[in-house]
Order: C-alpha cells, then sequence, then structure tokens
C-alpha cells in the first residue's frame, strides 16, 4: 500500500471515529435511562413486586404485609421473577459466552446459582420459577431450558417460547401455537394461541396476554377488553382510569360500576378481594374493598369501604398504647393466627425479617379509619427480629455516652421498663443471647 493510499485510509477511519462514536455513546445513555422492568406477582399467599435496573433489582411485598429490599449484583440484570416469596434474578455471566447465572434474593441476602452451557440474550431471555424450585429460562435460541435448583439442566422443550411466567404453582409459556404448561422437557397445552406473547398472571389460576383476554389455566378464556383486570371468585372485574366495572362471571352481564379517588396502576383479585394497587416515585401503596361494593343498593352510601361490624383483640400480647411487645421468635403468621380482628384489613410494615422485629408495623383498617401499632421486642435494638451482641454493643454505647438511642430503639433496650437503660438492661440482654 502506497504512502499516499495509507495517509487517505487513516483520515476516512478518524473522521468515522469522530463522526459514529458520540453517537453511539448516546445511544448507550439513552438505554441505560429506560432500561427498566416493572411487573407486579401474585405468588401463593402474597402480592409481590419485581423491578430491575442495570445491576439492582428491587423486590417489594405489596399485599398483605408491606416490605422492601434494594439488591445489586455483580452482572446486569436481564430478567426477574418472584416464586415462594423468592425474588430471582437472570444475568448473563462476564466471562464465559455459554453461561448465566441466577441469584435467588431473600431477606436482603443474596445466593448465587451458575448455570453452565446456557446461551442467553440480552433481548429475549425470560426466567420463572416453579413450586419445585426449577428454573425456566428462554435460551437465544427460544426454547426453555430448565434446571434443578442446585443449577444441574433436566429438560429442553423441543418447540420454541416467546413468553414465559409462572402462575399458581406452576410455569406456563406462549409460541404460536398457544400457551402450554411446562414440567421439565415436556409441554402441555392449556389454551390457544394469546394475542400477545408477554402473557403475566393476573390471578393464581388466570392468565392475561395484555390485550385483554384472559386464560383460565383449565382452558377457559374469555375477551375483556381491558388488560388491567381482575378475578373474584362471582365476577370480573375491569380497570379504567378511576371506574372499576364489575361483570357476572357466568353471563358476562354488567353488575354495577364503582368510583374511586385515585387510579390504581393495577388490580388484582386476591383471596375474593379486590386489592387496588399505587405505584408511583413516591412508592408502593394498595387498599382492598370487599365485592360487596358492587351491589346496588337503594340509598346512596359509601360502600367502597370495609363492612362496619368487627372487633380486635390481642390475646396474650401485650399491649401499651400503640406499641405491641412480643416474645423473641414470635412470626407474623403465628402473630395473625393467635388475635382477632374480625371485620378489618390487617397489613405489616416495615423491614422483613425472620421473625418481629423492633420497628415492625402493624395497621387495622375499617371504614376508611387506621389504626397503627408498632412492635417491640425486647433486647432487639437494631430491628433485625432477634437479640444478638450487636443490640448489647448498642446498649454499651449508649450507656458510655457515645451514641445515644432515641425513640422505640431506646425502647427496646428498656428491658426491666424502668423508664432509662442501665447495667441492669445490659446483664438481662446478655441472658437472652443464645
Amino acid at each position: 500500500m502506497s504512502k499516499t493510499r495509507l495517509i487517505k485510509t487513516l483520515i476516512v477511519t478518524l473522521l468515522v471515529l469522530y463522526v459514529f462514536y458520540p453517537l453511539s455513546l448516546s445511544k448507550t445513555k439513552a438505554e441505560k435511562s429506560t432500561d427498566c422492568h416493572r411487573e407486579f406477582f401474585i405468588d401463593g399467599a402474597e402480592i409481590f413486586l419485581s423491578s430491575f435496573s442495570g445491576n439492582t433489582v428491587y423486590a417489594s411485598a405489596v399485599y398483605p404485609d408491606s416490605y422492601d429490599y434494594t439488591y445489586t449484583v455483580s452482572e446486569k440484570v436481564i430478567d426477574c421473577c418472584v416464586s415462594g416469596g423468592h425474588t430471582f434474578a437472570l444475568t448473563k455471566s462476564q466471562y464465559t459466552r455459554k453461561q448465566a447465572i441466577v441469584y435467588t434474593l431473600i431477606d436482603g441476602k443474596a445466593n448465587q446459582t451458575v448455570l453452565n452451557n446456557i446461551s442467553i440474550s440480552e433481548s429475549n431471555a425470560r426466567i420463572a420459577v416453579d413450586k419445585s424450585k426449577r428454573i425456566f429460562i428462554i435460551d437465544s435460541d427460544s426454547k426453555v431450558e430448565v434446571f434443578d435448583s442446585a443449577g444441574s439442566i433436566i429438560g429442553v422443550t423441543d418447540d420454541m417460547y416467546y413468553g414465559l411466567t409462572s402462575c399458581g404453582t406452576n410455569v406456563y409459556a406462549a409460541n404460536q401455537s398457544g400457551i402450554f404448561r411446562l414440567d421439565k422437557a415436556s409441554a402441555v397445552r392449556v389454551n390457544s394461541e394469546p394475542d400477545n406473547y408477554d402473557i403475566k398472571a393476573v390471578s393464581t389460576d388466570r392468565l392475561s396476554d395484555n390485550s385483554g383476554k384472559l386464560y383460565g389455566t383449565d382452558g377457559s378464556e374469555i375477551n375483556l377488553h381491558n388488560s388491567n383486570a381482575a378475578c373474584l371468585n362471582d365476577s370480573y372485574v375491569v380497570c379504567g382510569g378511576k371506574t372499576l366495572t364489575a361483570y357476572d362471571k357466568q353471563s358476562l352481564e354488567k353488575i354495577s360500576d364503582v368510583t374511586v379517588d385515585i387510579a390504581p396502576s393495577v388490580i388484582f383479585g386476591f383471596k375474593n378481594k379486590l386489592v387496588l394497587i399505587y405505584a408511583d416515585n413516591g412508592g408502593i401503596s394498595c387498599s382492598t374493598y370487599k365485592p360487596n361494593i358492587f351491589k346496588k343498593k337503594s340509598a346512596p352510601s359509601d360502600d367502597s369501604q370495609p363492612e362496619s361490624d368487627g372487633k380486635i383483640s390481642f390475646g396474650n400480647y401485650e399491649v401499651i398504647g400503640k406499641y405491641i411487645y412480643v416474645p423473641t421468635e414470635t412470626k407474623r403468621l403465628v402473630f395473625r393466627s393467635e388475635i382477632t380482628y374480625e371485620g378489618y384489613e390487617i397489613q405489616f410494615s416495615g423491614k422483613r425479617t425472620n421473625h418481629i422485629g423492633t420497628g415492625l408495623e402493624l395497621s387495622l383498617s375499617k371504614n376508611g379509619k387506621t389504626t397503627n401499632y408498632t412492635f417491640i421486642l425486647s433486647g432487639d435494638v437494631n430491628g433485625t427480629g432477634e437479640v444478638n451482641k450487636t443490640d448489647l454493643e448498642l446498649m454499651f454505647d449508649h450507656l458510655l455516652k457515645r451514641e445515644k438511642l432515641k425513640d422505640i430503639n431506646k425502647k427496646a433496650a428498656d428491658i426491666n421498663r424502668d423508664g432509662k437503660i442501665s447495667n441492669a438492661d445490659l446483664v438481662l440482654t446478655d441472658r437472652m443471647i443464645k
């Protein structure tokens, strides 16, 4: 190559880099700014929100409890799902092309499962997990590969699929032939072809394709012409802004409309209660209603509220003012079963721990009015749900005036409840540590 031709080639190359490199950077920034996935899931006894952006995963319980976790993993997240109270995040290995990594996220901890000999694409990869913790992933060939909880492959589907979700205790996939229930490498067709492959669960036994059609796991199908729909025992409910419309499940005749104050982001039928979920920059909140809000009454009334009758009893739990004292290793489900709250909606909010800890809040709502309580686990100064050496150190720091305890933390440190933190409280706390 001549010297003149070489110089011309270098000039052209530099011009190309000068023109296209800024465009490449701009495109990358735009993709990052919109690279966020958000979806609600019904999972057994709870409603969850799972979302991600870049390397960060956000996991929230929305109903009946309320708590949030934020996780940061080593790789960029491609997809995530919820099953059995766990959030699962799918990532692609940074070092090996045919390797994926699944993070199991629960209670603030992240456990890693490496999947070998699988190639996934950021554009179409999906993850779902069934009740046995088997992991289903759409690979780069659009086949669904199935792994056990340890990461060993146990099957690959023959056909290609483009949508994947868990519904109830099973995993379902969609393609041009229909919706299929998957089990290892086998697939059982349960419905006709969806209008949209982006299927998702709207109840524990019904799927939506985002076009307004609902597909039952029993093979039934109905078009409600609204993708924001809920399934109750005897009716379907669709949401149009602030208007909720109920239809009889058998005849599909309209029952009635109800207007709410705020338009919900999504609605769910949950144990024959209508759950309205609001998601915005301020966070996640919800409200619940019974099906009788759609019953027409002879006289005007505020029928969008829970029933007025009811009673509350905390059983053997000690309640002082707005504080509820609990013994060690008290779980939420146990607490629920041992108190009475007839006619009330009950909701927990605060840090998610294995047992009820200091600072967890309890809300009891009826007729639009809510009463809030705060739990105290004596000795659990930092609200982890257990009493340990860290709590003892915090009490030492308080006594030595290094860092003062305040409010609910100070109440938890006052073991003998004499109104102050003393050496006696230290001794009692030390005895509680296992």
